[in-house]
């Protein structure tokens, strides 16, 4: 999980949707198993785009590419990020970029939404330069970002207050993007669930960030109300966490107490239920930490796991900001990231 966690730590001128929406694979293309497809998300995406880079199998059937927006904006050179968008291009391979949404950034107020999107959107040109542009954006925890940046300045905002901020970043780039689709992120474990506690909660704060439940049937509701509805809602809740393996002094509650997979399957079941997408992040927190090997065998365990409690996520999405698995490529060499996504794609169409 990310470092939120408590126990670890454009504006665009002349640059169109033209220069690329990727005219790729459809991105839900179904196996025939579970009707589910593999993203994957690496920090290291210059690695996949690198002369020789062996990833054939992966390459051939991955739908969509995520990358995490801080690298597109400053940490790819120029020339990677144009060997990346050449990759994409040639091989119909989508692109998503995790970033924040509203950011927390003017105390806030009602300029949140927009003032966020105009720093997202420089950073993004840098890829649209390079020649493709996102199909996709996982907005990772906006409403936290938000109540946070509250908190620091002594600020009331509301619920209601911090989704139409959610909306006007939305507005602001489908404005420059009309062809980008949103996901709502969640770091779950940091959340509560419909009045029970979360998984990270305190003793004297055992919701932690709050009730998850009406933030994001509130997102949802006001995304359709301005026409531009969520395609879907993400979950990131590493298999350590599904599990309850994770403890902390200062926790609320034993963990092993509380079944963490079935409140993800309800709000799977929400998710669907408003006719949007679910996307898992399935990956591994010690294994992240520790090695390359037990963060495949936990990754897959997860999927296994979460199959057998009835979960049909739309999307798997293999995704690490850890420290492991460090090398991405090549697929055939044991515990790489693309070797991992090659054995998750092997077992979702089974």
């Amino acid at each position: 999980m990310r470092s939120a966690i408590v126990l670890f730590s454009v504006v665009l001128v002349g640059i169109t949707s033209a220069c690329c929406s990727i005219c790729g694979r459809e991105e839900h293309s179904k196996s025939a198993a579970d009707s589910s497809v593999v993203w994957m998300c690496h920090a290291d995406a210059a690695a996949l785009a690198a002369p020789g880079a062996q990833w054939e199998h992966v390459k051939a059937n991955l739908p969509v590419l995520e990358m995490f927006i801080d690298r597109v904006g400053s940490r790819y050179s120029d020339g990677e990020l144009r060997a990346i968008a050449d990759m994409c291009r040639r091989n119909r391979i989508r692109i998503a970029i995790e970033c924040g949404g509203p950011l927390g950034v003017t105390a806030p107020d009602a300029t949140e939404g927009e003032t966020s999107a105009r720093i997202e959107l420089k950073k993004i040109a840098r890829l649209a330069r390079a020649g493709a542009t996102p199909d996709y954006l996982n907005l990772d925890h906006p409403i936290r970002r938000i109540n946070e940046a509250a908190e620091r300045n002594g600020t009331a905002f509301s619920l209601d207050q911090a989704v139409a901020e959610l909306v006007d970043y939305m507005k602001a780039v489908r404005a420059v993007y009309p062809q980008i689709q949103f996901y709502l992120l969640s770091n779950f474990p940091n959340w509560g669930w419909k009045g029970e506690r979360s998984y990270t909660g305190q003793t004297g704060k055992p919701m932690g960030w709050g009730d998850y439940y009406p933030v994001v049937t509130k997102a949802i509701d006001a995304a359709n109300a301005a026409g531009i509805p969520l395609a879907g809602v993400t979950v990131d809740f590493p298999y350590d966490y599904a599990t309850g393996l994770v403890r902390h002094p200062g926790f609320a509650n034993d963990p092993q107490r509380t079944d963490w997979i079935a409140r993800i399957r309800e709000l799977e079941n929400l998710v669907h239920g408003r006719g949007l997408k679910f996307t898992l992040i399935v990956n591994s927190q010690r294994g992240g930490a520790r090695d390359p090997k037990l963060y495949s065998e936990d990754t897959l365990a997860y999927i296994d796991l979460y199959r057998a409690a009835g979960g049909k996520p739309d999307v798997w999405l293999v995704e690490s900001w850890y420290r492991y698995p460090r090398r991405v490529v090549p697929e055939t060499e044991p515990y790489t990231m693309t070797n991992l996504v090659w054995e998750v794609m092997k077992k979702v169409e089974k």
